[in-house]
């Protein structure tokens, strides 16, 4: 029987590795992405994101993204705004049409869920 509850468990979950390549600014950023589900034709994303530390370019452009931070620490800083520090517990979310950077000063955990929207 098919349930409709997600729980957040890596076990025989492998990560898919990944690293901002030419976004990179500082560091050597290294994420570790254990993607647990697609939904809703795809366009609904939810799993565990992981990054050593580094400091990156972001630009969300058709997506929006729910984050809580499960270890470790991020400083977002949008363009033209101060930096906001985001720490264990802590949740937040990147809109659509977000630039800026993503800094981590030791290994960071996040759970996530993405939304793209719909192709025009």
């Amino acid at each position: 029987m098919q349930t409709n509850l997600l729980t957040f468990s890596l076990e025989g979950v492998a990560p898919r590795l990944d690293a901002p390549g030419e976004r990179r600014l500082a560091g050597d950023p290294q994420f570790r992405i254990w993607n647990l589900e697609r939904a809703a034709d795809d366009r609904v994303a939810s799993g565990v994101w992981e990054t050593t530390p580094g400091k990156w370019r972001s630009i969300y452009a058709g997506k929006w993204e729910f984050c809580t931070i499960v270890s470790g620490s991020l400083t977002i800083t949008e363009d033209d705004q101060e930096p906001v520090v985001y720490r264990v517990g802590d949740s937040f979310v990147i809109r659509d049409g977000f630039q800026g950077t993503w800094e981590a000063e030791e290994i960071t955990r996040k759970h996530y869920v993405v939304h793209l929207a719909a192709p025009a």
